[in-house]
């Protein structure tokens, strides 16, 4: 096969694997994105990341929930009753009752029990916070390796255009200098 020939094609196969990608990613209206942005995004989309938030919200809440056993408790309850006279039994008699109870329980002494449960819930919420951390510096590496990626794609198609630039120049000169 000659040289020339060989030059054309594969000018010709990148020149369209270029075309086709350029032109794919401007038919699908692609917007392009700064790093900020995509940082943005996947704070706000990472499955991950939003699952670790709320894990440590739920251990904020628990240590919140277990004071509670520190301070009193009121409890109060009304109740209501009417009973009337039954159309079977005539003897019966109306009545109608009102009840009211109001309870306050104090926790004096539990043997730390209080106190291991919110030692243990802050216990957690130290771990769900490592936890969150861990999946930050991870959606981040991922991230950036997903830019840098993208970046060298750029600039990998930057030279493709530029080699077959200089392929056609070549090819160009190479048809003029056989003539």
């Amino acid at each position: 096969m000659n040289p020339s020939k060989t030059s054309q094609n594969v000018c010709r196969l990148l020149g369209l694997f270029l075309t086709g990608v350029f032109a794919g990613s401007l038919a699908l209206g692609q917007e392009v994105l700064s790093f900020n942005q995509c940082v943005d995004l996947a704070k706000q989309n990472n499955a991950e990341l939003r699952s670790s938030e709320e894990s440590l919200n739920a251990s904020r809440f628990q240590v919140d929930g277990y004071r509670g056993y520190y301070y009193p408790t009121l409890t109060g309850n009304l109740g209501y009753s009417h009973s009337g006279p039954d159309s079977e039994s005539m003897g019966s008699v109306e009545s109608t009752s009102y009840t009211a109870n109001l309870t306050l329980a104090q926790n004096i002494f539990n043997g730390f029990a209080d106190v291991a449960r919110v030692d243990s819930a802050k216990a957690q919420v130290r771990s769900s916070e490592a936890s969150l951390q861990i999946t930050k510096a991870k959606v981040s590496y991922d991230l950036k390796s997903a830019f840098a990626n993208l970046l060298y794609a750029k600039d990998a198609e930057k030279i493709s255009r530029e080699i077959l630039k200089r392929r056609r120049s070549e090819e160009h000169t190479s048809e003029l200098q056989s003539h």
